[in-house]
């Protein structure tokens, strides 16, 4: 769907800002910048009214929570979800104040997640917006408080702490059950790779593609799963061999990473392979709707292995120049092609509050 350039300028301006402060942040010591740009993303989406694809849908399960009784709770949503709209309801059916609450959590759980593990969180928070996740978090609520939640539980991958990994996730899986493919990731972080093992699985990748693809659509299929309709949908199924263009980048981000392979830090290493099998998975899966989801808790870990990938590999002045480039990609392979001109996550036209 097109609309009128006005209609995109709020976005342009959001963007010009947020890039804006992460690069003045580096003069910055104190990472006052960063907490600029963190309530800056937040108040544009508690400010917002009647935006995202689903909007109306959380409209609806705000109220039909706050009017249905416990036994109901696994009938429309996943029941941490479920008992979130229930504690907010007991206060309030105002429904903005609902996606103001849920907002509020996830960029607070997503900056204190950075803070901990990025090597330059207003360089990841211009990431988080530019390959679209910000907009995704405007209109899947419950999956991007999952995504976040992901996130954050890497701190124990990297303080060797399973046991609140796994709990932690498992709270995930309560808002959205697609979380519960970071279960069977802790595996991953046991094994110490080599460089010739990675080029092996990458290789692999790419040649077995087409017959990896084939034989989880035919097993998935086959399984009474909670998105068992999706199989059955052709816009799902289909193939959108443009969907190669978004990840030709992150692909060579890969291959320069193995080629100047050096020794990472323990917390390096862990953020590297989580974004190694972001690569391998859209190797297999891209362009196919019903893999993207589960996909997106590899895919988010890209904001924070580039900031680790410029620091380790380039110079200050080089990694500048790399960062720009990158954040410049993004922008218009993902953010201006995939979210304001074809209308992904249906985040266009934003409307404030104000106009209720």
């Amino acid at each position: 769907m097109h609309f009128a350039f006005s209609q995109y300028f709020i976005y342009i301006v959001f963007v010009a800002v947020i890039t804006a402060f992460s690069y003045i942040n580096k003069l910055n010591k104190t990472d006052v910048f960063a907490y600029l740009m963190y309530s800056f993303m937040l108040l544009m989406a508690v400010l917002r009214i009647d935006t995202g694809a689903d909007y109306a849908t959380y409209i609806e399960m705000h109220e039909r929570v706050g009017k249905s009784g416990f036994q109901d709770m696994l009938d429309f949503t996943e029941p941490l979800f479920f008992w979130l709209l229930k504690l907010i309801y007991v206060f309030t059916d105002d429904y903005w104040i609902m996606f103001a609450v849920v907002s509020f959590f996830i960029y607070t759980v997503l900056f204190l997640a950075l803070k901990k593990l990025s090597t330059d969180i207003a360089l990841s928070l211009i990431l988080y917006v530019i390959t679209s996740y910000y907009f995704i978090s405007i209109n899947q609520l419950r999956q991007s408080i999952s995504l976040v939640i992901f996130l954050y539980s890497l701190t124990y991958i990297i303080n060797a702490k399973p046991g609140k990994y796994f709990l932690l996730n498992l709270i995930g899986v309560g808002f959205h059950y697609s979380a519960a493919i970071v279960l069977f990731l802790y595996p991953l972080f046991r094994i110490n790779f080599s460089r010739r093992n990675l080029i092996i699985i990458y290789l692999a990748s790419i040649v077995l593609s087409i017959f990896i693809e084939k034989m989880f659509v035919s097993s998935l299929s086959a399984l009474d799963l909670f998105y068992a309709q999706y199989f059955d949908m052709e816009e799902y199924m289909e193939k959108n061999y443009l969907a190669l263009g978004k990840v030709v980048i992150p692909n060579l981000i890969l291959i320069y990473s193995i080629i100047q392979f050096k020794n990472f830090s323990k917390a390096e290493y862990s953020i590297f392979l989580v974004f190694f099998a972001s690569i391998i998975y859209y190797n297999i899966f891209f362009g196919k709707h019903i893999f993207i989801r589960p996909g997106m808790y590899f895919e988010i870990v890209t904001i924070l292995y580039i900031p680790i990938f410029i620091k380790k590999f380039f110079s200050i002045t080089m990694g500048l120049v790399v960062e720009t480039f990158l954040i410049i990609y993004y922008f218009f392979a993902v953010t201006l092609y995939g979210i304001l001109i074809n209308g992904g996550q249906g985040v266009v036209p934003y409307k404030f509050i104000f106009s209720r």
